[in-house]
């Protein structure tokens, strides 16, 4: 019934494709128009997949987070092995880490009005996460996905993505948990959600500094130092934000607070009303499965 086109990239948790209906497939609630991609795995590897797949059980219907659409085994590559898939809202404009590019060749970097608005979005994501008890472990520009819209200055939605990596609350093996990427990682490891706010400075800060190194070039154990450098080109208020989710973790700042920080404050009047943002995406990223999580054998090919 479907087909992977194709790769749109790869990782730990296995490949992600582009994802189409056969055309010669009959099908009552998936229309040609309808984007998808597939993170796919060998079965035997995919526990990290399947791990996405519980938190986006949770998530669904969050306009924060990418949507998932479904799960299906189908018949892998080798004889009698069977490849583990999950379906995923396709997002047309990429990666943050691909935005902060595009940016970084117009303009330097990311202006910090648009800097403030994507930080409120990924912070609304953290604060429903943890009040919920999920730590997301792995926040960074790769993992925030872009969806363009129509609304206002800024024109760009984006969603926090991959949870192959995420814990519900202390977890029995959370003193053990290793961060997904150390380069945003915080250096006290997963003790709890500061650690995820540690990780959301650092992608706030590449916005800012056009997706230069955010540690000190001059140092080989520059990933060590306690803080990441901030440039003295950003506003004093933006350098007063970024400390506040720098700081050690007793004192660090939650989501919830960090919404109230002026930098976020200053922009409040310009983003669109709730709602605005789903009703301007691109028309082809409407879920093929309803509200529905669909667990199918061989739905792709």
């Amino acid at each position: 019934m479907w087909r992977k086109l194709e790769k749109l990239g790869s990782g730990g948790y296995g490949t992600v494709y582009y994802a189409e209906k056969d055309d010669n497939a009959a099908s009552s609630w998936w229309k040609p128009s309808i984007k998808a991609a597939v993170k796919a795995a060998p079965d035997y590897e995919s526990d990290s997949l399947r791990r996405e797949a519980v938190f986006l059980k949770k998530l669904k219907g969050n306009p924060y987070f990418i949507q998932g659409y479904g799960e299906d085994l189908s018949l892998g590559e080798e004889e009698g092995e069977y490849t583990y898939n999950l379906f995923l809202e396709y997002a047309s404009g990429g990666t943050l880490k691909d935005l902060i590019r595009s940016y970084a060749v117009d303009q330097g970097s990311v202006p910090e009005s648009h800097a403030a608005y994507y930080a409120y979005l990924l912070l609304r994501a953290l604060s429903y996460l943890h009040r919920n008890g999920i730590i997301h472990c792995d926040v960074k520009p790769d993992n925030v996905l872009v969806f363009p819209t129509n609304n206002g200055p800024f024109m760009n939605h984006i969603k926090l993505a991959d949870f192959g990596m995420s814990k519900l609350g202390m977890d029995d093996d959370m003193e053990d948990a290793i961060p997904g990427t150390s380069y945003y990682a915080s250096p006290e490891g997963v003790q709890g959600t500061s650690a995820d706010i540690w990780s959301f400075g650092c992608t706030v800060l590449e916005m800012l500094n056009g997706g230069e190194d955010i540690w000190d070039d001059d140092d080989d154990d520059d990933q060590f130092l306690p803080v990441p450098q901030i440039p003295g080109s950003v506003s004093e208020t933006a350098k007063d934000f970024l400390e506040k989710c720098f700081r050690r973790v007793d004192g660090r700042w939650s989501a919830e607070r960090l919404l109230k920080h002026p930098f976020i404050q200053s922009i409040i009047t310009m983003i669109p009303p709730p709602g605005f943002e789903l009703k301007n995406l691109e028309s082809s990223n409407v879920d093929p499965f309803g509200s529905s999580w669909s667990v199918t054998q061989g739905l792709l090919s």
